[in-house]
């Protein structure tokens, strides 16, 4: 993992864009949080490429910036690189994806804003982990499965059964899509969320915690395939060791998704996050046939499922609001 700064820039050569096979050279260091696309240089020179990188203007005087890259001024802002075979990118924080130059905003200004929102929605990011005991989520549903469904089991009074696998589920699917939808709805990116990515723990009080260690961005239309591709891996453990329904799973990746929306278009303009949740939901979308959802700008959201979670029967628990129980019973 690189480190956000370092006592210079760091070029590593030899990375390769998938969809165009050429030379990518990746920079980490200031500024980590911006990515920086320039168009493919001419045949190697003996002097160095100049890149032009308008956001480096930024740090002029960094000391972290090594003279050789820092800018001269504010209208002669770039980086020098050695002359290399036909750079085809200079990308600042991360490997870019191609296509024409442009500057596109990395994660960490989006989630330290996405914090403002509430606490379910704030995630630690960075190379240092906010505490001890965080693993990838992959541990979490390859090898730790049990022992975290009989804790959830152990406090919500269910025991370690059908009820508390499909309530370990809603928690992670409703963690998952909050930081989702809510850096959609804020800079219209949103984090890499596979499971591979996204780091947990359990504390001994309260809910479970993650971190993600390289937050890097992509766009907002790719949530839905990254975060049900993650819950995918979870779901086909609780399946096979529980019993619980595919029915409730998708119900519970459902409502967890309009619950996050709920709760974000209450803080913040969500019209990225409508747009994305109403196309999961829809029709031929990756959560069709769960429930009927209903937006109005000014008067909020609302889901009525058309599956239960199951929590009703936790000891002293009720029906949720979008329950389909409450249709059959008239509540």
């Amino acid at each position: 993992m690189n480190p956000p700064f370092g006592n210079g820039v760091t070029r590593v050569s030899g990375g390769s864009d998938p969809r165009r096979a050429a030379p990518v050279i990746p920079i980490n260091g200031p500024p980590r949080h911006r990515t920086v696309r320039a168009p493919r240089t001419a045949a190697p020179t003996a002097t160095p490429d100049r890149v032009i990188t308008p956001d480096l203007r930024r740090y002029r005087g960094d000391p972290l910036l090594p003279d050789a890259a820092r800018p001269a001024g504010p209208a002669d802002a770039q980086a020098v690189l050695p002359a290399g075979p036909g750079i085809e990118q200079v990308v600042v924080g991360g490997v870019s994806a191609g296509g024409p130059p442009e500057i596109i905003p990395g994660m960490d200004d989006v989630l330290r804003r996405l914090a403002a929102v509430g606490p379910f929605f704030t995630v630690p990011y960075g190379q240092e982990p906010p505490g001890p005991g965080f693993r990838p989520l992959t541990s979490l549903y390859d090898g730790q499965l049990a022992p975290y469904v009989a804790e959830v089991g152990r406090r919500i009074g269910s025991g370690p059964g059908r009820v508390a696998a499909s309530t370990a589920q809603f928690g992670i699917a409703s963690r998952l899509w909050s930081v989702g939808l809510g850096c959609a709805a804020l800079a219209g990116r949103v984090p890499d969320l596979a499971a591979d990515r996204v780091w947990w723990r359990l504390p001994q009080e309260g809910s479970l915690q993650l971190w993600l260690p390289q937050p890097d961005a992509r766009p907002a239309e790719g949530l839905g395939t990254s975060v049900l591709e993650n819950l995918a891996v979870l779901e086909a453990r609780l399946r096979e060791r529980y019993g619980v329904s595919p029915t409730v799973l998708r119900g519970n990746a459902a409502s967890g998704l309009v619950g996050a929306l709920r709760v974000l278009t209450d803080r913040v303009p969500g019209g990225t996050a409508v747009e994305l949740a109403r196309s999961l939901l829809a029709e031929g979308g990756a959560l069709a046939g769960t429930g009927t959802l209903v937006h109005e700008e000014g008067l909020g959201v609302a889901f009525a499922r058309r599956s239960c979670c199951l929590y009703y029967r936790v000891p002293g628990a009720g029906l949720c609001g979008d329950c389909v129980l409450r249709t059959r019973r008239g509540t």
